[in-house]
């Protein structure tokens, strides 16, 4: 009954927003910059991203490991910067509450949750996974607990096979469940602090709405909340699309048995409003991420990352970055507006840049042309190239689906020269044309 106790205060850091240069990508040149690599311990990276202070510039980089190995985290600090160190870490109970972990998401308090791409924690023959939360302060976060259960914050059990994680705020996230192939809420409420146990006030809704199909237990489906408009936008790889939610909408209809942990609430949510949002044009989406009304998703089957106008009922795609090289999983934009992703089966991280606002006459590579495409056997290149630049040495590189080189030649003054493909097998290419100053890509398909 004493008001003058009764006012929390809580240090809030607001730091500059991130800017939306997105749209430059439409016009400019990629260029992939190599943030990290095995040789700073990456293993099948399934996402990324940067603590929720932005001006550190702390970029989190998640490992699923393998079905022998567990998780693990890999931070960069002065991502992308001359300075950049790197730190890998691993908790003492990761084969539990970071097993073969699928996304990673922060959240507005720092803390950051962890989704689990396995059917039973215990590694048993149960059904008990779900998503795990964890503080990114260094002074808990992998700190050994003796007697406690390693140096997680929290896990609720009820989301095996969970594909995705996307952050609310404090310690509330949305979950792809493809255990019961449904959107799911998690909230932690009190956290039980390191090592605990105590699920008690943990509540959980299930969203019916929406039936999911995950691909396998290896390519993520990730999610990302609109918090201004309260779209949720989840991939769904298994269906070759991305649908979105408005999670305000809906009502409990039920409530669904919780496996094996009490929790403070286990309802079922029906009546919500959602829509197909991006139904073609994708084979393997994974990776996801927005601002304003630009929507990111990543294909993991070809690498590209394909930038979409989301400001009406449906995506409209505006243009598609290719990065040659199938894998890519989370992608993410960073502080710095540019786009950053992991490459899963190359075990890498990339920042891409660009090259924009050059003068005609000083590109050297431009209007790569590919004819005929598709192709069968013979195939004309051609390309532009600026007065001073014809007598750059160029290099043409052609990668197969699985990033493969399988051709590469060097040329010299000459823009317009013939390849032989008929020994390729049907399939989709990638064409990289390249000299010291520039780089232009295109999609090849060989279809006999």
């Amino acid at each position: 009954m004493d008001v003058t106790n009764d006012t929390l205060v809580k240090p809030i850091v607001v730091g500059d927003p991130i800017p939306n240069i997105i749209d430059q990508y439409l016009t400019a040149t990629p260029v992939f910059m190599q943030i990290g690599d095995a040789t700073n311990q990456l293993f099948n990276p399934s996402d990324l991203d940067f603590q929720t202070i932005l001006s550190r510039n702390e970029l989190w980089v998640l490992n699923m490991g393998d079905h022998i190995s567990n998780g693990s985290t890999v931070t960069f600090y002065h991502a992308g910067e001359p300075n950049q160190i790197s730190l890998y870490r691993q908790d003492d109970n990761a084969d539990h509450f970071m097993l073969r972990p699928s996304a990673l998401a922060f959240s507005d308090n720092t803390n950051f949750a962890t989704s689990a791409a396995i059917l039973d924690a215990h590694q048993g023959a149960g059904h008990f996974a779900g998503p795990t939360l964890w503080s990114s302060d260094s002074n808990i976060y992998v700190q050994p607990n003796p007697g406690l259960l390693g140096s997680h914050l929290d896990m609720l059990h009820q989301s095996p096979w969970s594909m995705g994680i996307a952050a609310a705020h404090e310690n509330i996230f949305w979950v792809y469940d493809g255990y019961n192939q449904h959107i799911t809420y998690y909230d932690y409420a009190q956290d039980h602090g390191p090592g605990n146990d105590n699920h008690e006030d943990g509540i959980v809704r299930r969203y019916d709405d929406i039936l999911l199909t995950r691909i396998n237990d290896t390519i993520p489906n990730h999610l990302i909340l609109d918090n201004t408009t309260g779209w949720l936008y989840v991939v769904d790889n298994g269906n070759a699309r991305v649908v979105r939610m408005d999670i305000n909408t809906g009502s409990v209809t039920g409530t669904f048995p919780p496996y094996a942990e009490p929790l403070a609430e286990n309802s079922i949510i029906t009546g919500t409003t959602w829509s197909d949002y991006v139904t073609t044009g994708l084979v393997q989406p994974s990776g996801i991420d927005l601002i304003e009304d630009r929507l990111l998703v990543s294909d993991f089957s070809n690498g590209d990352i394909i930038i979409y106008d989301n400001s009406g009922t449906t995506a409209v795609e505006l243009g598609r970055i290719f990065t040659g090289s199938p894998g890519v999983a989370g992608i993410k934009i960073g502080p710095d507006g540019k786009i950053w992703y992991v490459n899963m089966l190359q075990h890498k991280v990339f920042k891409i840049d660009m090259v924009t606002n050059v003068n005609a006459e000083e590109l050297s590579v431009t209007n790569l042309h590919i004819y005929p495409n598709p192709a069968q056997d013979l195939v004309e290149i051609s390309f532009n190239a600026a007065k001073n630049a014809i007598a750059n040495e160029k290099k043409i590189k052609i990668y197969n689906s699985f990033g493969q080189i399988v051709f590469e030649k060097q040329h010299q003054k000459e823009n317009r020269f013939t390849i032989d493909v008929r020994n390729f097998s049907n399939g989709i290419y990638i064409v990289s044309l390249a000299d010291a100053n520039f780089i232009s890509t295109q999609k090849m398909i060989i279809n006999r």
